[in-house]
C-alpha cells in the first residue's frame, strides 16, 4: 500500500481528432505518488546468493534451493533467494510453486542443523561439558524400541566431537541426561514453533509439538531433527543467536518507508526477542561449531580462505507422504552457520531440496556457503582474521600424501616412533588435511570416507612407515 500512491479520477473530454484533453474549468489534477521502500537487501550479496544456489540446484539436479542471508547483530536480511526463480513482470503465467517464498513460508525437518539446539541446551544447563564422554555403541543404539544408527562406526567419543562428527547415537545421549521438559524449554526459547515476526506475508509457525504429546522415541528423533518441522528462518535466525552472543533477534527486510515529502512512515530498527542462552555457552558451542568446518568434521568444505567458520551440516530424511514413514531416496541437504566465527557479520543458511547423486549436506550445500560468503565478505570489505592456508593435495585413489617428521619423540614412544593417530571416520578431504597436518604419509584406497585403516589407531610404528586409509561411500 506505500508504494501505491493515491488513486484520482482526471475529468477529460475529447477534441475534434478524438484527443484526449482536459475538461474546461476543471484543474489539472496531481494524482500523488507513493512512498519509496528501502531495504536491508544487498543487491551484491543478493546476487551472489542467487547465482550460487542456481549453480548448486543445477548440479544436483535438484528440485529446489533457498539460502538466505542474515546480519546477526541486527536482524537485517541481507538476501533471501529461492530457486527456482521466477519474472514477477510475468507474475499471472508462473506457479504457485513458483512464487511461494519458501524461506518463510516452507517447513521442513531440519536433520543435523537442529542438533546444534541440543548442544546449546545442554551446555546453558550444565549437564554435559565439552569434554564429557558418551559411548556410540559403534553405529547401533537401541532406544525405545528402535533402532538409533550413526553413519559411522564410533566408540568413545567427547561431546565436541559428537556434533563436530554429527552422531545420532551421541546426541541421543546427550537428550537422554538433558530430559524432555528442559530441551523442549530450548527449543521453544529459540523461536521454533511461532513466526519469527519478519515483516513478510505468508511466513510459516513450523510444526513443534509438546513435551507432554512426545512418544518414547521422540526424544531421540528431536535430538537430531527429526519428527520437528521448522522453517529455514526460523533457523538461521536460531543461529544467528549463537553467533551474537545468545540473543534471539527479530528479521526485517524494510529499514524504512520514506513519504515523496521526506516524511518517514516506518523505520525499523533492531528488536531483541529474548535471551536464548549465555554468552559464555554462545562462546562455548561457537569453538565446537568451528571444528565442524576443520578437526575431520562433517563440514569442512565450508570452509573459507582466511576465515573461521563456525557452523553445522544436515543431511534430513523427507517425509514419505504416500505411504508413511520417511523416504528412502529423498533428501533435504543444509549447511547453516556463521563468519567470521569469533566476530561474526554474517549468518548463512544454504537448503538444497532433494539432490540427486551426493545427497550429504556437507558435500552439496557446503560449498554454496563458502562461495556466498567468499563473495559477501569481499564485497563489505571484512578483512582476513587469518594467513591463508596452503591448497591441499589432490588426492585419489592410491595417492600418497608424504611430509617428513624432524622427530618421533612428541609420541613418547622410542626415537624414531610414532602413535598412530584415528583416522577411522573422516572424509578423505578431511583425512588429507589431517595428514598434512601430522605430516604423515598416507596411502589413500577408494573414495568417500575411511572405514579402516592399517596400522590400526594407537598402534607405534616408525617414523619412515606408510599408513593406508581405505575408504568407502
Amino acid at each position: 500500500n506505500y508504494i501505491r500512491g493515491e488513486s484520482g479520477s482526471p475529468v477529460i473530454e475529447r477534441d475534434a481528432l478524438g484527443r484526449r484533453v482536459l475538461a474546461q474549468g476543471v484543474e489539472e489534477i496531481q494524482i500523488p505518488p507513493g512512498a519509496d521502500i528501502h531495504l536491508t537487501i544487498d543487491t551484491s550479496i543478493q546476487h551472489v546468493a542467487e547465482k550460487q544456489l542456481e549453480a548448486a540446484v543445477t548440479k544436483y539436479r535438484a528440485q529446489a534451493g533457498i539460502a538466505v542471508v542474515v546480519e546477526p547483530f541486527s536482524g537485517e536480511v541481507l538476501a533471501l533467494a529461492n530457486y527456482p526463480f521466477f519474472n514477477p513482470n510475468n507474475f499471472a503465467r508462473q506457479s504457485s510453486q513458483q512464487w511461494r517464498n519458501r524461506a518463510v513460508a516452507d517447513s521442513f525437518e531440519p536433520g543435523s542443523t537442529f542438533k546444534t539446539v541440543l548442544a546449546a541446551a545442554a551446555l546453558d544447563e550444565g549437564v554435559v561439558g565439552k569434554e564429557d564422554l558418551f559411548y556410540c555403541e559403534f553405529g547401533k543404539y537401541p532406544f525405545a524400541g528402535r533402532t538409533i544408527h550413526d553413519t559411522h562406526e564410533y566408540g568413545w567419543l567427547p561431546f565436541y566431537k559428537i556434533i563436530q562428527y554429527s552422531s545420532n547415537i551421541g546426541v541421543t545421549k546427550v537428550a537422554e541426561k538433558l530430559k524432555k521438559d528442559r530441551y523442549f524449554k530450548y527449543i521453544d526459547r529459540f523461536g521454533f514453533g511461532r513466526p519469527t515476526g519478519i515483516d513478510m506475508p505468508g511466513e510459516a509457525s513450523g510444526m513443534v509439538r509438546s513435551p507432554d504429546g512426545w512418544s518414547s522415541i521422540d526424544l531421540a528423533t528431536h535430538a537430531f531433527g527429526q519428527g520437528i518441522a521448522v522453517t529455514p528462518m526460523q533457523l538461521v535466525m536460531a543461529y544467528g543467536a549463537i553467533a551474537n552472543g545468545g540473543f534471539l533477534m527479530r528479521p526485517f527486510v524494510v529499514r524504512r518507508v520514506v513519504a515523496p515529502d521526506g516524511e518517514v512512515l516506518v523505520a525499523n530498527q533492531p528488536h531483541v526477542v529474548r535471551r536464548v542462552v549465555s554468552e559464555k555457552s554462545a562462546r562455548l558451542l561457537t569453538s565446537i561449531l568451528k571444528g565442524v568446518v576443520s578437526d575431520g568434521g562433517t563440514g569442512l568444505m565450508a570452509g573459507v580462505e582466511g576465515f573461521e567458520v563456525a557452523g553445522k551440516t544436515g543431511t534430513a530424511q523427507k517425509a514419505d507422504l504416500t505411504h508413511g514413514g520417511y523416504s528412502a531416496k529423498k533428501r533435504v541437504a543444509s549447511f547453516v552457520g556463521f563468519v567470521p566465527a569469533d566476530d561474526p557479520r554474517l549468518v548463512l543458511l544454504i537448503i538444497i531440496d532433494e539432490p540427486e547423486g551426493n545427497v550429504y549436506g556437507g558435500v552439496v550445500a557446503a560449498p554454496a556457503f563458502r562461495n556466498i560468503a567468499r563473495g559477501a565478505l569481499r564485497h563489505l570489505g571484512i578483512v582476513p582474521d587469518k594467513p591463508e592456508a596452503p591448497p591441499l593435495p589432490q588426492a585419489t585413489e592410491g595417492t600418497l600424501v608424504r611430509v617428513e617428521r624432524k622427530s618421533g619423540n612428541e609420541a613418547g614412544k622410542r626415537p624414531g616412533a610414532l602413535e598412530v593417530p584415528d583416522f577411522v571416520g573422516l572424509s578423505l578431504r578431511a583425512a588429507v588435511e589431517k595428514a598434512r597436518i601430522l605430516k604423515l604419509r598416507v596411502e589413500l584406497r577408494g573414495n568417500g570416507y575411511v572405514v579402516k585403516q592399517s596400522p590400526a589407531p594407537g598402534a607405534v610404528w616408525g617414523s619412515g612407515e606408510t599408513l593406508t586409509l581405505n575408504l568407502q561411500g
